[in-house]
């Protein structure tokens, strides 16, 4: 049998697409994990495909130690999946590959574990998403021997690495670091890799607009305006009196963004406080009215307080006279039960209705369809230009009617 790792979300995905393209009899491998493992004995020998997700396979893996003869008797940790070691695969297909980017990942050495499999595929429309050492964990599970077992070995024919001191004052045991400043050898790289590689671009393959992208800046006011004035000040003596690390660093854009979104978090209670005036949503309610009696939208959030207000938005909306007030929409959120994804994705798809598709960029971002529509709003996104490439593609994709694609961020300016 064939054997699929994929991102949760597109589970139903690939169920529906073996069925109706190739006619394979496919079993999602969902809940929990004596279910899971029921589900695959049982079918086992019946079956031609299974289905699981990247976080429900990392369940079967465990770390033991292992005796090394040629290395001077010396144990070492290796990573087995009960999965691969007790089931005769024969093909393994790793979706969303660069879901596996990070080597040391638990994730990564849990596909890694499948590396015997005789037939292995990685599949993914982003595979360098940070810097072309994104390859090198891919490749160790789609071709072992193609690069060097170490990894801090294989960088160095690629990157131009230079050591520098830490700042007085780090908390870190460690008094230098090693930055990346540059790579090298990058077409001996692709060289090396293309033999194992298909590559298909949208212009070759299907006949789809081309993507068109609007900036609406948006000033706050109010007492937003001021919290943020004071964030900003409060983190800029902050960074220029302590060395500062990076997750530091990220708590405190996040705070600021939360601003910027019309809400804080109290540091002391988490209590969740919102501004009552929002001039970000304000530009929201005014798209939603131009757009949605015409053209279909996905509005895509980052946080789950953006979820909340934009359903609260959509419900409660007043449209043109004579017409009831809110328009309809599906939500898709982490919250949202899997069970429940795909009937809502459906309903947006289908149901000429229902005019809002809301969104969770990390949760649903990756591998589903939502070319009904054909304008996409970014209301809050985070900083991953991974995230940022997969969401823009969910309307852009084979399948869509329209002439035109839009993206429309909304931003603060400050």
């Amino acid at each position: 049998p064939i054997l699929v790792a994929c991102p949760k979300t597109v589970i139903d995905v690939w169920i529906e697409e073996a069925a109706k393209w190739v006619g394979l009899k496919a079993i999602a491998l969902i809940g929990p994990k004596k279910k899971r493992v029921k589900l695959l004995n049982d079918n086992f020998d019946k079956a031609h495909m299974f289905v699981i997700n990247y976080d429900g396979l990392r369940t079967f893996t465990k770390q033991r130690r292992k005796l090394i003869q040629n290395q001077g008797n010396r144990r070492r940790v290796v990573y087995e999946n009960d999965i691969a070691k007790n089931y005769p695969w024969q093909v393994l297909v790793a979706d969303e590959s660069s879901k596996l980017k990070h080597h040391t990942s638990l994730q990564s050495k849990t596909i890694h574990a499948f590396g015997h499999i005789p037939y292995r595929y990685i599949l993914s429309g982003t595979s360098i998403t940070h810097s072309p050492l994104d390859l090198y964990s891919q490749f160790r599970f789609l071709q072992p021997e193609l690069f060097s077992p170490n990894f801090h070995v294989w960088k160095q024919d690629y990157v131009h690495v230079t050591r520098q001191r830490l700042p007085r004052g780090s908390s870190s045991r460690y008094t230098h670091f090693e930055k990346v400043t540059g790579y090298k050898n990058l077409d001996r790289l692709f060289r090396q890799v293309n033999p194992y590689v298909v590559r298909f671009k949208k212009e070759d393959c299907l006949d789809l607009p081309p993507k068109t992208y609007q900036q609406q800046y948006i000033e706050m006011e109010g007492d937003q305006l001021k919290a943020y004035k004071s964030l900003a000040k409060d983190y800029i003596a902050f960074i220029q009196d302590n060395v500062v690390t990076v997750s530091t660093a990220l708590a405190k854009i996040l705070r600021l963004q939360q601003v910027t979104q019309g809400f804080y978090v109290d540091a002391e209670t988490e209590a969740l406080h919102r501004f009552k005036k929002n001039p970000k949503l304000r530009a929201l309610v005014q798209l939603i009215r131009d757009l949605s009696p015409k053209h279909k939208i996905v509005i895509w959030c980052r946080f789950v307080e953006d979820l909340r207000r934009v359903k609260e938005l959509c419900r409660d909306i007043k449209m043109e006279a004579g017409r009831p007030a809110g328009v309809p929409y599906v939500s898709v959120s982490g919250d949202t039960p899997f069970e429940e994804r795909s009937a809502h994705i459906k309903k947006f798809q289908n149901e000429e209705s229902v005019r809002v598709f809301i969104g969770q960029i990390q949760t649903v971002g990756m591998g589903v369809t939502l070319h009904a529509a054909d304008y996409a709003v970014y209301y809050s996104q985070d900083y991953n230009f991974d995230n940022r490439a997969q969401t823009e593609d969910r309307i852009h994709r084979i399948g869509h009617e329209s002439d035109k694609v839009i993206y429309i961020d909304l931003s603060c300016k400050h």
